[in-house]
């Protein structure tokens, strides 16, 4: 029997080798002063004669898996001789005693001794209840003894207190690897659209250590106290303190607006890669979180950005009238506090709406900007508005954008907006009629293939407690105090209703055409009531304004609104490109159709047209979808036009709006449209074949093998192309398509370049020798003849596959990736 046991104990101490705990030790000349004085101050337990186990911290956090709680303990050994660390064990537990199974910190398994006259430091953890507390926690302290019940003997228990975390604004020292830190929560900053709520803080680390340290591995996340978990976004993704330095981090995120109210604690962790788990170094209680007041202005607020403390003042603003749209100015001055140059940081500002819209605001300069220490730099921003009754409740939001164009942009502060002098304000018309109100909602002028249009919307609206008939009306123009022939003028009513309720409007344009070259100025529209037979007339009211109203630009993150009855919607703007042709260019759009009646009805047709900046003009071809569209369905919707090789494309606009059917079958125009600017950009070709967007799917091509072979068994005249792929719905793939598009699959012989082949496909349902169809791991196989392969002999440089998107007859690189022969490419 005891033969038994030393052959047990040997297998038992040899699995403990590879399995248990053991931390990291700091030298007894560099032990961390908090281990030495915590005795008194923290839960404590003797493991042996003068060596005593400290809880130095205790965290509990939540993580995907569930709750996750954390103890490090401190060994710290006083007596003449090493502790062998194989020997011990710790349980974490609750108050019931329930016990948790535990693990040890990966980096902690290489120890096997605390040495003498030294302090070392132990991390275990294990996933707990999903209602667990930290006070209702604690870890015991095993040794192992052959000669106890299990093997076990309790040497004592430590019991965790509070919640772990440090109150809002406090500091904290944590332990991170073989280094001491000293954390802070500086300040936060918030803004809110009608999603989410941007949260940014400013965080101060500090380096209390004798050594750098890097902390690239260090994860930040928000956490709702026992519910959901959001990762931050570092502004640096190489951040590394030298001895005794303090550097600020600036973190964002973005929560969900019904997440707002809770509250948040930020945390530091590292990843535990076996078990796949976030270990915590620090939980930093948050403040009740709350948009942040606008800086008013010539208030000097500081920003902190990579390390670097930037102070900025926003000064006063003024709107002008320029190239027919109201313009906002406005200046700012920076000062770098720091005592070395620094170049302009990538800020990003936007003039943001009481609805969350935001307008950019662009430097009037390209020249760089250096920011010498102690010296102030003015720099001065503008952009375009809506218009300038906006500015009462707007204000100027600052991002910054670390990391290159594909970086996201934290948000950094926000400013009052202080306007000097307005120019350009437009105010409609009200008239009461017959037991309506009638308002004049705009004037606009609009291209139309070789004319303009002039086009006047108005609504009417039911101001009576009966229901009303529409009035059937006419009216003629006066533009420049020149009446223009009332034949000329034509009235379309928008809504399709028979009867108006009280409370309830309908809509109605009025439109007529002018040359193109024609300059305008004042116009007016005289309105009346009529008959059938346009014998009598009875005056309505005369609506006027000084200058046509502008079409609206979108901002980033706005919708564009068909308030028309029967057919209300939003539509979004989703990207657009440019795609090459052998004689023209082709420009194509898309945008998102979201149905917002409450039956499922044919979606509005949309119209527009395309906008330089010498401000020539071409007319777009947008889809026509002839299925319904469920209530809040979508569909996404196209829109197109060849574009010749000399049009200037530095920039250009995109207009759209709500189109309407012109008289005499003279087809349909654009009513009071709205703009968004798309400045060119090369397509960014992605270097390898997976993740290709394709409609409302992702298209991963895997495995891909050429070889060339001899067709009819003797000589050597094609090349054989083979590869899998999968096609799966991306998170949009509710939405519906109005217009195909293709892939085409290109090979391309980097020896041989006259060896080129292509395959364009579509997406199908049979996986058919030209079609594409849902699903994972799919063969597709090509053999393209050509007599040139019969005299290949070099294959050294492979070849290279190229993904192109297909529309039209016109096609955009969108992937590519090299290969080499005969062999499985992935």
């Amino acid at each position: 029997m005891s033969h038994y046991f030393q052959k047990r104990s040997r297998v038992i101490q040899l699995c403990l080798v590879f399995t248990l705990l053991i931390g990291y030790t700091i030298a007894p000349n560099n032990r961390i002063e908090a281990a030495a004085t915590a005795t008194s101050k923290k839960p404590t337990a003797t493991i042996a004669s003068n060596i005593q186990a400290i809880l130095y911290d205790a965290q509990l956090v939540t993580q995907e898996q569930g709750k996750l709680a954390s103890f490090t303990i401190a060994i710290q050994n006083d007596s003449s001789a090493s502790l062998q660390l194989l020997d011990y064990w710790a349980k974490i537990k609750s108050k019931s005693g329930k016990t948790y199974p535990t693990k040890l910190k990966e980096a902690d398994k290489t120890k096997v001794t605390a040495p003498s006259k030294g302090t070392t430091y132990l991390t275990y953890y294990a996933s707990v209840d999903k209602d667990s507390k930290l006070a209702d926690l604690s870890i015991d302290l095993i040794k192992w003894d052959f000669s106890s019940a299990n093997y076990e003997r309790t040497l004592g228990t430590l019991n965790a207190s509070g919640t772990g975390a440090t109150a809002s604004y406090g500091v904290k020292e944590m332990l991170f690897g073989a280094n001491k830190l000293k954390g802070q929560v500086k300040q936060y900053t918030l803004y809110q659209d009608s999603q989410y709520g941007y949260l940014t803080i400013d965080y101060s680390l500090e380096n209390l250590s004798l050594s750098s340290v890097d902390l690239t591995s260090v994860n930040y996340f928000a956490q709702i106290d026992g519910g959901s978990v959001f990762a931050f976004d570092k502004n640096t993704s190489n951040i590394t303190l030298k001895a005794r330095e303090t550097k600020m981090i600036t973190l964002s995120v973005a929560i969900p607006l019904k997440n707002l109210s809770s509250k948040f604690s930020l945390v530091l962790s590292t990843a535990e890669e076996q078990s796949k788990t976030n270990l915590p170094i620090g939980v930093f209680d948050l403040p009740a979180l709350k948009p942040t007041v606008a800086v008013k202005p010539n208030v000097t607020k500081a920003l902190y950005l990579g390390g670097n403390t930037l102070n900025i003042t926003a000064g006063d603003s003024f709107v002008s009238l320029a190239a027919n749209h109201e313009q906002l100015s406005t200046q700012f001055v920076l000062e770098n506090t720091s005592s070395t140059k620094l170049p302009l940081p990538a800020l990003e500002f936007y003039l943001k709406t009481k609805e969350g819209y935001l307008y950019p605001l662009t430097r009037d300069s390209d020249a760089e900007v250096v920011l010498l220490p102690k010296i102030k730099q003015s720099i001065q921003l503008s952009g375009q508005i809506p218009n300038s009754g906006i500015l009462k409740t707007s204000e100027i939001v600052v991002f910054y954008k670390n990391g290159g164009e594909d970086s996201k942009s934290s948000f950094l502060s926000n400013f009052a907006v202080a306007v000097k002098t307005q120019t350009g304000e437009q105010s409609s018309a009200v008239a009461q009629y017959s037991g309506y109100e009638v308002r004049q909602e705009s004037i606009q002028r609009t291209p139309n293939d070789l004319a303009d249009l002039i086009v006047a919307e108005f609504t009417f609206k039911n101001t009576t407690a009966q229901a009303k008939s529409k009035l059937l009306l006419s009216g003629h123009f006066i533009i420049d105090g020149v009446k223009v022939d009332p034949s000329k003028s034509t009235i379309v009513v928008l809504d399709d209703v028979t009867t108006i309720g009280p409370g309830q409007s309908y809509k109605v344009v009025a439109y007529t055409e002018v040359p193109y070259t024609q300059v305008t100025s004042k116009i007016e529209f005289v309105m009346f009531e009529t008959d059938k037979d346009k014998k009598n007339e009875k005056q309505i009211h005369v609506f006027y304004v000084d200058s046509p109203t502008q079409a609206k630009q979108l901002g980033s993150n706005e919708a564009y609104q068909i308030t028309s009855l029967g057919k209300r919607a939003e539509v979004k703007f989703v990207k657009s490109a440019l795609y090459k042709g052998a004689s023209s260019d082709f420009f194509y759009a898309e945008v998102e159709y979201t149905n917002k009646e409450r039956r499922a009805i044919n979606p509005a047709q949309l119209a527009g047209y395309v906008q330089n900046q010498t401000d020539s003009i071409i007319g777009l071809t947008f889809s026509e979808f002839k299925e319904k569209v469920m209530p809040n369905g979508k569909v996404v919707l196209s829109a197109w036009t060849k574009v010749p090789r000399n049009f200037e494309k530095d920039k250009i606009s995109f207009y759209f709006g709500e189109a309407f059917k012109l008289g005499n079958d003279a087809g349909s125009a654009v009513i009071k449209p709205v703009f968004t600017d798309y400045v060119l950009k090369e397509i960014e070709v992605a270097k390898n074949l997976k993740n290709i967007e394709f409609m409302n799917n992702v298209l991963d091509i895997k495995s891909t093998v050429a070889i060339v072979q001899a067709s009819d068994g003797f000589a050597i005249d094609s090349v054989k192309l083979s590869f899998n792929y999968d096609l799966t719905p991306n998170t949009d793939s509710d939405r519906a398509y109005a217009e195909e598009h293709k892939i085409i699959v290109e090979f391309v012989d980097n020896d041989y370049k006259q060896m080129t082949f292509s395959k364009e496909l579509s997406l199908g349902k049979d996986n058919l020798k030209d079609e594409l169809v849902v699903g994972k791991n799919l063969k597709k196989e090509f053999l393209f003849q050509n007599d040139i392969v019969n005299h290949k002999n070099d294959y050294g440089k492979g070849y290279t596959i190229n993904v192109y998107d297909s529309f039209q007859g016109f096609k955009t690189l969108i992937a590519s990736q090299n290969m080499q022969w005969g062999i499985v490419n992935e």
